[in-house]
């Protein structure tokens, strides 16, 4: 889960107290010609370093800028 590359708005998703096991990827929106957006949901499970295990996702939003794909938003 760590990235150099990752630039500040996307230090959230960073830490050190969580062991994430990413199970299912799933396309939600596929990007249609003409558009510039896709989006796909994320799976995982994470446990804390108390030892809870917790079902969590994300929906991960790609803009096209460029002509290149870059992460948008990740809620």
């Amino acid at each position: 889960m760590y990235s150099p590359l990752l630039n500040e708005d996307l230090q959230f998703v960073l830490d050190e107290k969580n062991v994430y096991h990413f199970y299912e990827l799933t396309l939600t929106a596929i990007p249609v010609e003409g558009t510039k957006r896709a989006s796909f949901w994320v799976s995982y499970y994470r446990m804390t370093s108390e030892g809870y295990i917790v079902d969590e996702g994300n929906v991960i939003s790609l803009l096209k800028k460029q002509g290149e794909w870059k992460i948008a938003s990740i809620d």
